[in-house]
């Protein structure tokens, strides 16, 4: 979803902690019981995300933000190995697994392709775990939500009409979270 110069941090690193800045999917939207409204609600999220991602993409081509969006995925990776340090194994081998699922969606490889995928399932909650946590300690989190506002700053910068995009995400994030949290789902 997001760019950085290096390459396994732009797909693990950009992939997962701006997936949180810019519209978190909770981890249960992969469960079949998670009621129609808020299914409906998730998948607007992630189809207006998709809209905002090419503003995002020329917004994170200036060298300032380019360098404060590293910085903070740095400190998020470093507290997630900080916390637990069986996170760097998990971290680097999901960056592996990306970059051999990649090369195997290219080869035309299903077999690899779903062994690939079985294996980053496994992994996936370990690390959204982590980052979560990392995200609410309190040396992270105020960077965060520094980037994320200077990034919101940039994107309306670029087209105003963004602006109804990130409220639009902002609302249905917080009735994701409603949901969530009123044990709807």
């Amino acid at each position: 979803m997001y760019r950085v110069t290096d390459h396994r941090l732009s797909a693990f690193g950009i992939g997962c902690a701006l997936a949180v800045l810019l519209a978190p999917a909770p981890a249960t939207a992969q469960n079949a019981e998670v009621p129609p409204e808020v299914q409906q609600w998730i998948q607007e999220i992630q189809q207006v995300q998709a809209q905002l991602e090419p503003l995002q993409a020329k917004a994170l081509e200036e060298e300032d933000l380019k360098a404060e969006q590293e910085q903070v995925v740095k400190a998020l990776r470093d507290q997630m190995v900080a916390t637990d340090p069986e996170n760097e194994g998990r971290l680097v081998r999901m960056e592996a697994i990306l970059a051999e699922a990649a090369m195997a969606q290219q080869a035309g490889d299903t077999d690899k392709l779903a062994e690939l995928t079985t294996e980053a399932s496994t992994l996936q909650p370990q690390i959204q775990a982590a980052q979560q946590e990392a995200l609410a300690h309190p040396d992270v989190e105020p960077r965060v939500a520094a980037f994320q506002e200077n990034l919101h700053k940039r994107i309306v910068a670029i087209d105003p009409a963004a602006q109804g995009l990130l409220d639009r995400v902002a609302e249905l994030q917080a009735r994701v979270s409603a949901a969530l949290n009123d044990g709807r789902v």
